[in-house]
């Protein structure tokens, strides 16, 4: 668990912003916590993706939830399936910064949201997707 709350500490301190880094709970076995990014090429657009790391972390890929107002529940899906897929590519090292990087270089992630962005959202409009996967 030392290794994890090093990983946490360190994504604390990069994202240390308004609303960027919330610690939602630290237990003798699993850390939790939400990080809010977008990607590069479009800042308005916020994504809170939560991670669950169990102490066999990083040897298990981290349990991932994606959350937008301006995303709808495939296209949260669709970043869940990319993380995911990311992750695995990590397997058995800490990544965490590793998949929120990929998330910010994430060019397509915008372009389809544009029209989307110009409208306020409503409550029921909010999706999210969780995954988790075995390495």
């Amino acid at each position: 668990m030392e290794e994890i709350l090093e990983e946490v500490g360190a994504i604390q301190a990069i994202y240390c912003g308004e609303n960027e880094f919330f610690l939602s709970s630290k237990g003798d076995s699993s850390v939790t916590f939400s990080v809010t990014t977008s990607p590069s090429n479009d800042t308005s657009l916020k994504i809170t993706v939560t991670f669950v790391l169990l102490d066999s972390y990083p040897g298990k890929s981290p349990s991932i939830s994606v959350q937008s107002q301006y995303l709808s529940r495939q296209e949260c899906d669709n970043i869940k399936t990319f993380l995911a897929r990311e992750a695995e590519t990590y397997c058995g090292s800490p990544m965490i910064m590793s998949l929120l990087t990929a998330l910010q270089e994430k060019e397509d992630v915008s372009r389809q949201v544009v029209s989307m962005t110009t409208s306020k959202p409503k409550d029921e409009d909010i999706h999210s997707a969780q995954q988790t996967s075995m390495c």
